[in-house]
């Protein structure tokens, strides 16, 4: 490609398509000059942010997102893995409103839920330095971890443990909750026996007095959490 960067908009927020070869050094300075010249252009949106034309580590999609939010009024709210299904606009914006009394923005990870289409099966781990939105299931013997919280759009029975790094108020959300095991935080869901089949309700676990409490989202339900991506 001639630039080494382009920085194109779809109906969801923005697609960074970067040069395969190029230094990474070499990446975040066109991306710089990018997010320089359009400031204007890009306003205050609260956006999705997805990588194509190469493939970035974490910490390398941490110093671009770092960028965004010291160069611009742009707020990112998730970074949406290239090989995601489309999602309607609607979705992505219920999935913003789970967000919205998120903590301050530039505290990366935390504040940036990534999406992973598939079903994790037994045996498969799923670890992250952020919230994680699975579309899909996850199944016994399968586990995921992450810092913030863990959405499953889907049925969650395998394990699953948010604030990994010891966040309290971060929370484990499923369509179909009948994990082997939660944890939140240094705090262990005491007995899987409390766990009961929902195809109806989407249920939330989080921590109350000292133990994991697990309830239906309805209602202003989630309206006492402070959300964590």
């Amino acid at each position: 490609m001639n630039e080494l960067v382009l920085i194109k908009g779809n109906r969801f927020g923005l697609n960074f398509i970067m040069d395969q070869d190029a230094d990474f050094e070499a990446l975040l300075k066109a991306t710089k000059v990018k997010l320089t010249e359009g400031k204007k252009f890009f306003g205050n949106a609260k956006v999705s942010i997805g990588f194509e034309g190469r493939s970035l580590s974490d910490t390398q999609q941490q110093s671009i997102i770092h960028m965004i939010h010291e160069l611009t009024d742009m707020e990112v709210f998730c970074v949406v893995d290239e090989n995601m299904p489309i999602v309607s606009p609607e979705s992505l914006k219920a999935m913003a409103a789970l967000t919205k009394e998120t903590v301050p923005m530039g505290h990366f990870p935390k504040e940036v839920a990534v999406f992973h289409q598939g079903t994790l099966r037994s045996g498969q781990e799923l670890n992250m330095d952020t919230g994680i939105v699975i579309l899909g299931d996850v199944n016994p013997g399968a586990k995921v971890t992450a810092t913030g919280n863990i959405v499953v759009l889907g049925n969650l029975k395998g394990y699953a443990h948010a604030g990994c790094d010891g966040e309290r108020q971060a929370c484990v959300i499923a369509l179909n909750m009948q994990p082997t095991q939660i944890r939140i935080g240094d705090v262990i869901a005491r007995s899987p026996d409390k766990f009961e089949e929902s195809r109806t309700v989407a249920q939330i676990a989080f921590i109350e007095d000292e133990r994991i409490v697990i309830d239906h989202i309805e209602g202003n339900t989630h309206k006492d959490f402070k959300i964590l991506n």
